[in-house]
């Protein structure tokens, strides 16, 4: 697993944006996702394995190689990586809250994908954040063709109670 410390700062800003979107948690500083938006995209989940891009831009386009507007982003997971990917929207909507995914592309590129359920109220619980974060400083050269998840971490979303362990002694 992995903590919110060890996520790069842009994913972290979006990560409370995310929580503030849902409204469990208050947004960051303005400039804490500076530069992402290029990088940002919606999802929609149209059917039980199928979780279609949507309103992306040509960043996301070049990264894709090619046009990612509709296309199905669980496919480029295969395998454990799809049932993983699919299991990460359905704990984010169940939280409710962010997730990340550290991801490797073709290549060993290494990258985070935060998701983040839209709030019901203006898109159905079906409708998600992304967003893609090279890990490091230097851009990532697409097309990727296949995803592997690196690790995975969906209690990003802060628990709304806590539990508390009572023991009684007849």
């Amino acid at each position: 697993m992995i903590g919110d410390e060890t996520l790069h700062p842009t994913t972290r800003a979006l990560v409370a944006y995310g929580r503030a979107l849902i409204g469990t948690g208050p947004p960051p500083p303005y400039k804490g996702a500076a530069g992402a938006s290029d990088r940002l995209f919606v999802l929609e989940r149209v059917g039980e394995a199928r979780v279609e891009i949507r309103a992306s831009g040509p960043h996301l386009d070049a990264l894709i190689g090619r046009p990612a507007n509709g296309l199905d982003l669980a496919s480029l997971f295969a395998g454990p990586d799809k049932t993983l990917f699919l299991a990460l929207l359905a704990a984010a909507t169940a939280a409710p809250g962010p997730g990340v995914l550290r991801v490797l592309a073709d290549g060993d590129q290494s990258f985070e994908l935060m998701i983040a359920p839209l709030s019901p109220k203006f898109a159905g619980r079906n409708r998600y954040l992304g967003h893609f974060q090279p890990r490091e400083e230097e851009a990532l050269i697409g097309p990727m063709q296949q995803l592997r998840i690196a690790a995975i971490h969906t209690s990003l979303a802060r628990p709304r109670h806590r539990l508390r362990l009572v023991v009684s002694n007849p």
